[in-house]
């Protein structure tokens, strides 16, 4: 069984430009992205893949250069489908593909390893992260849902 971890980023956010390289913490979400999964130890391979050349330089600080995968100009957009998106996955052999949310900037590389090693273990078909959220929603005229 191959399992592969993969990170992306791309900086045409629409919701706040550039996000992925404006300070946060005294670095970016980017860096700490790259970093944590350059730290992964329970994987056959990691990658990160990437567009924008300042990403691509972050890459090569803390990756080897098998570890990049450079997108291409339709795959930075979220106007396609995930299948154009994540195209360069063809090129890749693996069973399975952990995707590691570059946004989550507290996600620790150990956690992430643990979670590889208990679905080896436990030899699941697939396998998703939840939290339980004890709170109330409302709607628009303040009752709950």
């Amino acid at each position: 069984m191959k399992i592969i971890a993969l990170g992306n980023a791309r900086m045409s956010s629409t919701r706040l430009k550039n996000k992925m390289l404006l300070p946060f913490a005294k670095t970016s979400l980017a860096e700490i992205a790259i970093k944590r999964i350059s730290k992964l130890n329970n994987f056959d391979d990691v990658f990160f893949a990437a567009y924008d050349k300042k990403l691509i330089n972050i890459c090569k600080k803390f990756l080897n250069k098998k570890s990049i995968i450079l997108r291409d100009k339709k795959s930075d957009s979220s106007n396609f489908p995930l299948t154009k998106i994540h195209n360069y996955l063809e090129n890749i052999d693996f069973d399975y593909c952990m995707w590691v949310n570059s946004c989550h900037a507290i996600l620790k590389s150990s956690t992430i390893d643990n979670a590889v090693k208990f679905f080896r273990k436990n030899q699941f078909k697939s396998m998703t992260a939840v939290i339980k959220k004890n709170t109330w929603f409302y709607d628009k005229y303040g009752k709950p849902i």
